[in-house]
């Protein structure tokens, strides 16, 4: 039986990459740029972090440009997975910040356009923050189930 050292240390270092690319904090491009599996709470994890990156931004147009990146990328992803129902889906996302956006235009239809784009702007940030905890939440409950 011949050894070929040089598969095994391919094994080695290849496990190595998988381990060094998971423990840093992926985003859902992250996901859908490699091919390794990953499980519930590293995609939960990764929508977080990819939430997180959005409230960074300062610019309306910028945050709603990512919001709609996240939308094709979690399609993406759940597109990769059997358990798809179990990962996030904007359509709950975008139910809770209609109504929002709705009653700010209505409220200032009349005013400054300017006022009604700083109030569409925190409501969004508002939304993002409320799923950031929301997928928190069943990162924990994941955690304490196993």
């Amino acid at each position: 039986m011949d050894i070929n050292y040089s598969n095994i240390l391919n094994k080695i270092k290849r496990k190595k990459d998988i381990e060094t690319f998971i423990s840093k904090k992926l985003s859902l491009k992250d996901l859908v740029d490699t091919q390794i599996i990953f499980s519930k709470k590293e995609i939960y994890g990764a929508y977080i972090e990819s939430l997180k990156y959005i409230l960074e931004e300062e610019e309306i147009d910028q945050i709603i440009h990512r919001v709609f990146e996240i939308e094709i990328l979690l399609d993406i992803v759940c597109d990769k997975y059997d358990y798809a129902s179990d990962l996030p889906d904007f359509q709950k996302f975008y139910a809770s910040v209609s109504p929002l956006f709705l009653r700010i235009i209505q409220d200032n239809f009349k005013t400054d356009l300017s006022h009604t784009i700083k109030d569409l702007k925190e409501a969004l940030r508002v939304a993002i923050e409320e799923e950031v905890f929301i997928w928190q939440e069943k990162i924990v409950f994941l955690e304490q189930k196993n």
